[in-house]
């Protein structure tokens, strides 16, 4: 979590966070007090969740979650953070696993820290640019999945994606798991797949596509009606039994979606469950 003071000394409201709450608030404060301060540069914050050495209004602690939580808090100039994350940001965008010595990140001991892995989050490929493959492309960037979406509809093909969104576009399946094979070379996870496509011969073509490539992928979604869904899986007794095994038919979360919107978040809701399961942070 980055946080800073305006012009006034008042706290600006924090990049991220540390899981919110009595905790975190505390935490603001004393970023506050350290960003205040003529001389000191860091501070190590100990925060009892366990909820024994008394009520929230007690220093140091902060509700009855459970555990303990131990914090350090390091100041930077605005070139020295900015370098740095982007420097981190620019590594896990390219599908790059990184192990971080807090040392060396937040100028404390090393020998009081154990060193920090972030994963980058697996690509996430869309078959499909209509309303449903949209709105799933849209919010699995703000969700910070890397997305690519297939469709060689030269109408849809990338007109309706958000400019200002980081999302590739392709005409065809070969071209995408091209760009998801050089991402997962780098140390990404297994790739995932969501075919929202308008008819049962283009989720063929995307999965015979998927089942000639070398892209290792953990979930291969396909959204449509139980009789489109029993017609695919008719087709598919030669296919490879990796790609069986991680094809799921229907995609997402019973919660009665309807709109390409609520699809979207039934859908991405299943692949924030996968993601989480594979230790991306």
């Amino acid at each position: 979590m980055a946080v800073a003071l305006d012009a006034s000394g008042k706290l600006i409201a924090p990049i991220a966070s540390i899981g919110g709450g009595a905790g975190e608030a505390k935490v603001l404060r004393a970023a506050a007090a350290l960003l205040s301060s003529a001389s000191q540069t860091h501070e190590i914050l100990e925060i009892d969740l366990s909820g024994q050495a008394g009520p929230e209004s007690v220093p140091g602690t902060s509700g009855v979650c459970g555990g303990n939580m131990r914090l350090c808090l390091s100041t930077f100039t605005g070139a020295q953070l900015h370098q740095r994350a982007h420097a981190i940001s620019a590594a896990l965008k390219a599908g790059q696993a990184l192990s971080i010595d807090p040392a060396t990140l937040l100028s404390t001991d090393q020998s009081t820290h154990e060193a920090v892995r972030l994963s980058p989050a697996p690509m996430c490929l869309i078959g499909g640019g209509g309303h449903c493959g949209v709105a799933l492309a849209e919010l699995l960037v703000r969700l910070g999945f890397p997305v690519a979406v297939i469709d060689e509809r030269d109408e849809v093909f990338g007109c309706t994606l958000s400019p200002e969104l980081e999302i590739s576009d392709y005409s065809d399946w070969m071209s995408a798991l091209a760009e998801a094979k050089i991402y997962q070379s780098q140390g990404a996870p297994a790739a995932m797949a969501v075919l929202l496509s308008r008819s049962y011969s283009h989720d063929l073509t995307a999965l015979n596509a998927i089942a000639l490539s070398e892209v290792e992928f953990s979930m291969i979604g396909m959204m449509g009606s139980a009789r489109r869904i029993r017609v695919v899986r008719q087709q598919l007794a030669d296919y490879p039994a990796a790609l069986l095994a991680v094809l799921k038919a229907p995609i997402g979360l019973q919660i009665g979606a309807e709109t390409p919107n609520e699809i979207a978040v039934s859908i991405a809701a299943e692949l924030l469950s996968m993601r989480s399961s594979l230790g991306c942070i």
